[in-house]
């Protein structure tokens, strides 16, 4: 499926499952979802960029992504926010 030009993922997580997790979370994922993944699956259907959004398992430590964010900044093709 190919979505017109210039959409964005409204809602996405990146993660690393063997990163500290909060305690008392609802959700412990077995899995990662990197960086690299996320910028295949938007090309994969033409996106151009997508929103990424704190997964709630980390609590507030925010670090993974501030770190997602420096890395994926710069970016010709793909825009993140």
């Amino acid at each position: 499926m190919e979505l017109p030009e210039g959409r964005f993922d409204g809602h996405c997580h990146v993660f690393d499952a063997g990163r500290p997790m909060a305690e008392g979370r609802r959700y412990t994922p077995g899995y990662d979802a990197t960086p690299e993944e996320l910028c295949s699956h938007l090309k994969a259907f033409n996106l151009r960029g997508a929103l990424l959004v704190q997964p709630s398992f980390y609590g507030s430590d925010n670090s993974f992504m501030l770190e997602t964010l420096d890395a994926l900044q710069g970016r010709d093709d793909l825009s993140f926010r």
